[in-house]
């Protein structure tokens, strides 16, 4: 990638009366208003935010730099989170009980008054009550027939 040039000096004043909205912020002429807009947008585009941040003067100018700020805010914090693998399976099971954590006080919530089983993976079974009259009969009497080799 190309470096980018700084802009030259200030340069001299001109003649010409600077605009109605430069002149709200002390600025008398076109040239000095030309020059702070050129080094206000050298600095944005090379992310030196600060020294935008101390040229901008308009209430747009200042929201822009403000808004370039907060979208560089997570880059750098991202950034600054650089983790070796230990940490990151450390954060993994870190998250991961947080989770498991979660889950249990939510089961916790939903079961308390409930009777309840677990089968051999560990997984929470209801037990629901049934009406017994509506079973079968327990006991069953099968037809018995004795058959003889005799025809």
């Amino acid at each position: 990638p190309a470096a980018e040039e700084a802009p030259a000096a200030e340069e001299a004043p001109a003649a010409e009366e600077a605009p109605a909205e430069a002149k709200e912020y002390g600025v008398s002429d076109v040239g000095q208003e030309e020059a702070r807009l050129e080094w206000l947008n050298y600095y944005k585009s090379s992310g030196d935010l600060d020294e935008a941040a101390e040229l901008a003067v308009t209430a747009e100018e200042v929201a822009e730099v403000d808004a370039m700020k907060a979208a560089a805010a997570p880059a750098a914090a991202a950034a600054d989170k650089l983790m070796t693998p230990a940490e990151e399976a450390a954060a993994r099971r870190a998250a991961d009980e947080r989770e498991d954590a979660r889950r249990l006080d939510e089961l916790r919530t939903s079961m308390q008054g409930l009777e309840y089983t677990t089968d051999a993976a560990g997984n929470v079974i209801p037990i629901e009550h049934i009406n017994a009259e509506r079973l079968p009969p327990y006991k069953l009497y099968p037809g018995i027939g004795l058959h003889t080799g005799a025809e």
